[in-house]
């Protein structure tokens, strides 16, 4: 009797240590993620160029190889603290983008520029892919 008693509590102590372990591991992450989102892209590398108009991805046109173009992702920090925002292209699409990190303070407006570069020799075609924007809580 004495034995089942003690494995259940050995048992229960097992138990919670681990919901404890996961709790403060995730709680006191050093990476804390407040939003992450993915962003479809395309670029479209041809003999000339061409403007395209999109509020929601990151359609940079076409590019004639050698040539660049820019698009602004606009972040507002509604927090009380600063932010990290990282830009990670994705599939065919870190050709072109490169990823950054940019720094937003507490309560401030920052427009970052995203810049797709095709690179000369490219061969021609449409690239498809995403850009990921990771939102994290900065350090200090």
């Amino acid at each position: 009797m004495v034995s089942q008693v003690l494995l259940r509590r050995l048992a229960f102590s097992a138990l919670l240590f681990a919901v404890l372990s996961f709790l403060f591991t995730f709680y006191f992450s050093p990476e804390k993620v407040l939003d992450q989102r993915e962003y479809y892209a395309r670029v479209i590398v041809r003999q000339t160029s061409g403007v395209e108009v999109n509020s929601t991805a990151f359609i940079f046109g076409a590019l004639v190889p050698g040539d660049s173009a820019k698009k602004q992702l606009e972040i507002n920090n509604s927090y009380d603290f600063p932010i990290l925002v990282q830009i990670s292209p994705r599939q065919n699409m870190e050709r072109f983008i490169f990823s950054q990190e940019v720094r937003v303070e507490a309560k401030e407006f920052k427009s970052i520029v995203i810049e797709a570069s095709v690179p000369r020799g490219m061969p021609y075609g449409v690239y498809e892919g995403n850009v990921s924007v990771r939102v994290l809580k900065a350090k200090g």
